[in-house]
């Protein structure tokens, strides 16, 4: 296997230089970095030796075989070395199949680099590659492996799409009957949902932290314009990538904020648009809730209802409490944001 070190930084990979200072952590480049085509999947990988056996690897195989694509993934050393021998697992599969690549850092530790710093650099790296090698009508896909990812069928449908679809980013939905999964990387006037409800302490009590929020979306609806959203897999138009070659994933010390959102609101002042298509899910876990929650429910029709505050729900999956039906507001109840050009 080609072997190279080098560093990355938030501007991605570049390699060592005699006389030059490095500007980020050390990173050994995996692979061949020549390769160019019409699909990148890029993750960032950490613990996920048994997914990877179970089913990621399988999944991504067919996907790259279908495709002609090419597979980048990021991991950091961590303290204890490779504990559930990820590492090793990934270095196998990249002699093994010269469409994997790697890009393998020096441990990333606490307190010097959050949960959500190591993972902003990690998905820097691969939309930098993605804008450098993909095609000019190429699709980048941001895959979490730990998750169970849609039908390789269906994907392959939806990215040969893209190329026509009014979106520059399309993320995913969760799989029925699951509610949806990544709240805190979600910012949707729509869904009432645009604000980190999480750690923003001050709109946590005026309008509910993400445990509250208990959403569902009807995957026969129509797709979901959002200024931010992930849920464990998002396809990237190249295009939309160069287009916002000036953003960047962020984290923040003690991981106060999600990664996805500075990049994607950057993208937004690009006027790219992005979207979660409901008919694509992912299986991620179960989201936690709390036992005071707000039920939100995006209509097959496009419509909204959203329900008071209520503890339960009764086993038929009903509330106890009357609906409110809301009309989506204006710029997010299209298929691509009123006022920006249709092209997530």
């Amino acid at each position: 296997m080609l072997s190279r070190r080098g560093t990355c930084s938030a501007g991605g990979w570049a390699p060592l230089r005699a006389g030059s200072p490095a500007d980020g952590p050390n990173c050994t480049y995996i692979g061949r970095r020549d390769w160019h085509g019409a699909l990148l999947v890029g993750s960032c990988a950490r613990n996920v030796r048994p997914a990877l056996e179970q089913h990621q690897r399988a999944w991504v195989t067919s996907l790259l075989d279908r495709t002609a694509g090419s597979l980048l993934i990021f991991e950091d050393e961590q303290r204890a070395g490779d504990p559930d021998g990820t590492r090793a697992a990934l270095r196998g599969w990249a002699a093994a199949d010269d469409r994997v690549r790697l890009l393998l850092a020096q441990p990333l530790l606490y307190p010097q680099w959050s949960r959500t710093q190591r993972l902003a650099l990690c998905r820097n790296q691969l939309v930098r590659e993605a804008a450098a090698s993909l095609s000019a009508h190429g699709t980048f896909l941001s895959l979490d492996l730990d998750c169970h990812a849609p039908p390789v069928d269906q994907l392959v449908r939806v990215i040969a799409s893209m190329a026509t679809q009014p979106w520059d980013v399309l993320t995913v939905n969760t799989r029925a009957p699951t509610l949806y999964y990544d709240r805190w990387a979600l910012r949707s006037n729509t869904l009432g949902l645009n604000y980190d409800c999480w750690f923003n302490s001050t709109q946590r009590k005026m309008h509910g932290s993400c445990p509250e929020y208990a959403i569902t979306i009807d995957p026969a609806a129509p797709t979901l314009a959002v200024d931010s959203a992930f849920n464990g897999l998002g396809l990237y138009r190249a295009a939309a990538l160069r287009s916002g070659a000036d953003c960047r994933y962020r984290g923040t010390k003690n991981s106060y904020m999600c990664e996805h959102v500075p990049y994607h609101l950057c993208l937004r002042k690009h006027r790219l648009a992005i979207g979660v298509l409901p008919s694509l899910a992912t299986a991620c876990g179960a989201p936690i809730l709390s036992r005071r929650r707000r039920h939100i429910h995006y209509l097959a029709n496009g419509s909204v209802q959203m329900e008071a505050y209520a503890a339960s729900i009764d086993p038929s999956g009903k509330s106890k409490k009357s609906m409110k039906h809301h009309k989506p507001r204006p710029r997010e109840a299209q298929r691509h944001p009123t006022g920006h050009r249709p092209s997530p």
